[in-house]
């Protein structure tokens, strides 16, 4: 995802230290205020949050072989609540059915764009 972001002109930053606590103004570096880390709207924080639990599945992609999937899910369904809750299992979901099946990129991208139309129906009927 961040060699997407990169190709896109979009802002990245490698932070070195943990506990560093220093803001960073994009517009110092000359790129757009524009993150893809902090959309606005409902629609990019759902896929924001399925992408981020999607990573298993890009890890394997690159000969990784993830580990503790269930485990994840789990500690996921206890810790986070609502909708963000389900848009992350959708995302773990989805990793472990696209590892599984060995889905190719491009189906993963299809699933994950129902998973993010389902969830935003699922809040606005709420």
């Amino acid at each position: 995802m961040a060699l997407h972001a990169i190709k896109k002109g979009f802002f990245t930053g490698e932070i070195t230290d943990g506990a560093m606590n220093v803001r960073v103004e994009r517009e110092e570096y000359g790129a757009p205020s524009l993150t893809l880390s902090k959309p606005k709207d409902l629609k990019g924080k759902l896929e924001l949050t399925i992408e981020h639990f999607l990573f298993p599945y890009a890890a394997n992609l690159m000969g990784y072989k993830p580990r503790g999937l269930t485990t994840l899910r789990l500690m996921v369904s206890l810790s986070r609540v609502g909708l963000y809750r389900r848009a992350a299992l959708a995302g773990i979901d989805l990793a472990i059915e696209g590892i599984e099946n060995r889905l190719s990129p491009s189906e993963i991208r299809e699933r994950l764009r129902d998973a993010v139309k389902g969830l935003e129906q699922l809040s606005l009927s709420s």
